[in-house]
């Protein structure tokens, strides 16, 4: 996990309750709505540390609905970080990572299974700079759909 900078947690401590982690991986709390998520990539996504964001979603609380999907799409499609989505639970979480997915957002049932996608969008891009000679970021949106394609049909949900 990246270390987030000093800067970045003081903000983060201005957009979270006080009893929240600010550290990584942050703690957006159980009551968290979509606003909170947006003040709190608005912070993350400023931080030079960060390459990769992984947004852990709970559907299941009152308080998250499907307007996070949205925020979360602005920033995978206007920010240089990979972003990835994780909503762990049963068929109403399934639901709404396909949602997520048909948006363009690549959704996981777990943060391992997000976490190892990363892993092999990192080995991919060594590869296509050896062979290919592209860059991270070029490569980045491609591979993590390669990923995500050999994850669904070799591992299932």
């Amino acid at each position: 996990l990246a270390p987030l900078s000093k800067q970045t947690r003081a903000q983060l401590r201005a957009v979270l309750p006080p009893y929240l982690n600010v550290n990584n991986p942050i703690d957006v709390g159980g009551d968290a709505d979509a606003q909170r998520y947006k003040d709190v990539l608005d912070v993350v996504y400023q931080d030079e540390n960060v390459d990769v964001v992984i947004v852990d979603l709970l559907f299941q609380t009152s308080a998250l609905n499907e307007s996070v999907i949205d925020v979360i799409k602005s920033y995978a499609d206007t920010r240089t970080k990979t972003t990835l989505a994780v909503s762990v639970g049963g068929r109403y979480s399934k639901e709404k990572r396909r949602i997520m997915s048909l948006a363009g957002i690549p959704s996981f049932p777990t943060p391992e299974h997000a976490v190892k996608s990363v892993e092999r969008l990192v080995k991919w891009n060594g590869y296509l700079k050896t062979t290919v000679q592209k860059s991270w970021l070029t490569s980045a949106c491609t591979s993590l759909q390669k990923t995500r394609f050999y994850w669904q049909n070799t591992q299932g949900e």
